[in-house]
């Protein structure tokens, strides 16, 4: 019995994996194409763990007629066709938690970075036309704010916005959040106020952090309408999904002065091309968007600590499942119906 990695992003030998996974052969492939690999290694895999390159669509499910698991090996899964998959007697697995605690860190530093105004100060600081003994935090852009008694709403509360609530409670924010599916008292363990309407929330944020997932009802969330709800110069980060914002709206709103700042660390197409027209305009050096912008490559979620939790992690639910049957962290179970059977 052997476990496939199809779109495998690492370039070592997966030894620690190997390791784990027996004594079931991990077959390796670093391919974005799934007619790039041969009919006999589909079908010879009993358990699969994916990454975020291919898409596992009905034709991938069909290929691998022999798997009966799918492990995404992310907190995501935007990627995979969970209808596909468990109609044709397949569970589909995701991991959570591998870097919660990175992204957690992420996101707050980036309310650090934009409120402290590193990016404005450094700038300047490089500027060549800086004379010594001219120092000083003026002209103060106003971007520049206190965070002690600033309202911040949460979006999401799962296993990285639970995080984010008590380190942004550490740094005296007034923390709210939005979470329907929340457990009743959660807002008293946390510390923080709970809001059951998002719109009303937006209206009363200074700060938002998103940390939901990506569904038909969250896409898009962030448009015009929503962003107009905004108090002027509210700030924005974004380290969840990329097709939670519209990029042209948000782009708008910093340049009419709806948003004073956006973290962007999750983009709607990855990796972005020449068309994302916000990181064209902070390339070209818009003097517009200078220090209102904090971009990073979706590594958000990156350590050595949480990159090796990510790789053991899927192998051994794959193993696991191969081994007893167990099927943890399911979005998706077997269903003969040709329903999701989402959990």
């Amino acid at each position: 019995m052997s476990i496939l990695i199809p779109d495998a992003v690492f370039p070592d030998g997966h030894d620690e994996e190997r390791r784990l996974a027996a004594p079931h052969d991990l077959v390796i492939c670093r391919e974005t194409d799934p007619e790039a690999i041969a009919p006999e290694i589909w079908a010879g895999a009993r358990a699969i763990v994916g990454y975020h390159r291919m898409t596992f669509d009905a034709a991938v499910a069909e290929k691998a007629c022999s798997a009966g698991i799918l492990v995404r090996a992310g907190a995501g899964h935007d990627n995979v066709d969970l209808a596909a998959w468990a109609s044709r007697g397949k569970a589909v697995c995701r991991l959570p938690g591998y870097g919660a605690g990175e992204v957690a860190d992420h996101a707050i530093g980036m309310v650090l970075a934009l409120a402290r105004g590193f990016l404005h100060h450094g700038q300047r600081l490089g500027d060549p036309g800086m004379v010594p003994g001219s120092w000083s935090p003026l002209p103060m852009p106003p971007i520049v704010r206190r965070l002690a008694g600033t309202r911040m709403l949460v979006v999401g509360l799962g296993a990285i916005g639970s995080r984010v609530v008590p380190r942004a409670r550490a740094l005296e924010l007034d923390v709210a959040f939005f979470s329907p599916s929340a457990k009743p008292g959660i807002d008293k363990a946390l510390g923080a106020v709970r809001e059951n309407d998002l719109d009303a929330a937006l209206a009363r944020a200074q700060i938002v952090s998103l940390h939901c997932p990506l569904t038909p009802q969250t896409r898009g969330m962030i448009d015009d309408r929503t962003l107009a709800l905004l108090p002027q110069g509210a700030l924005l980060i974004n380290t969840a999904r990329g097709a939670l914002m519209d990029l042209a709206a948000v782009e708008r709103a910093l340049r009419n002065g709806r948003l004073g700042g956006v973290g962007i660390d999750v983009y709607p197409h990855e990796p972005p091309g020449p068309e994302t027209a916000l990181l064209r305009s902070l390339r070209s050096g818009d003097r517009e968007l200078a220090g209102k912008v904090v971009a990073t490559p979706h590594s958000a979620w990156s350590s050595p600590a949480a990159m090796r939790a990510m790789r053991l992690g899927a192998i051994e639910i794959a193993r696991d499942f191969l081994e007893t049957g167990t099927v943890r962290h399911a979005v998706a179970v077997p269903n003969p119906n040709g329903l999701s059977g989402r959990t």
